[in-house]
């Protein structure tokens, strides 16, 4: 959709960051004001900018989530492309970042971000825009993940990018009245 279509307002309303304005909303067919906002959060992860703290790479990543030993978090670290990175930094995992995210660079807590959401295991994944500014390679091995068959989650990506579209088994433009199903499906109306 076009810019200020309601993409990250979609996503919102997904998260619990916002209401409906008007009619209702389910998820898994029940209704969203009977959900509690912490049950939704345990089941739904967000993945939009960089929210960061002041504490080490690895509490980062850990914020807030169940408990997964380091080597479920070195096999993510290296699917998103930032192990190596990392590991050369003097103090590794245990670097502390300011809360503005240094010693890491955006693209570099773009992937953590992933990383951090990645290892939470949702059942919905919320992407809004966080594989924008990576390069096409990187991009690609981070698709292979988060599309795989096999991954725990339903996602809801928001992406210009045709590549990552590509991906995608169905494109919802915002402001056009159609779900597209890709490749070679029927168009279905939404529910």
């Amino acid at each position: 959709g076009a810019m200020g279509s309601g993409k990250s307002s979609l996503l919102d309303l997904l998260f619990g960051l916002r209401e409906p304005t008007s009619g209702y909303m389910t998820i898994d067919g029940q209704d969203y004001r009977d959900i509690r906002i912490e049950s939704l959060r345990d089941t739904v992860a967000l993945v939009r900018g960089a929210e960061v703290f002041s504490g080490t790479i690895r509490e980062n990543v850990r914020v807030g989530r169940r408990t997964f030993d380091d080597a479920e978090m070195i096999r993510v670290l290296d699917a998103v492309g930032i192990l190596e990175e990392i590991r050369a930094l003097p103090q590794g995992l245990e670097t502390r970042l300011s809360t503005d995210a240094r010693p890491l660079s955006q693209v570099q807590i773009s992937r953590l971000m992933l990383v951090r959401a990645i290892l939470s295991r949702p059942r919905l994944l919320l992407i809004d825009r966080a594989l924008e500014d990576l390069d096409e390679t990187a991009r690609e091995k981070i698709c292979e993940l988060l599309f795989d068959p096999g991954a725990p989650w339903t996602m809801v990506l928001v992406s210009e990018r045709a590549d990552v579209i590509a991906h995608c088994t169905r494109r919802l433009t915002l402001g056009q009245p159609e779900i597209w199903r890709l490749p070679s499906q029927t168009t279905a109306s939404p529910a």
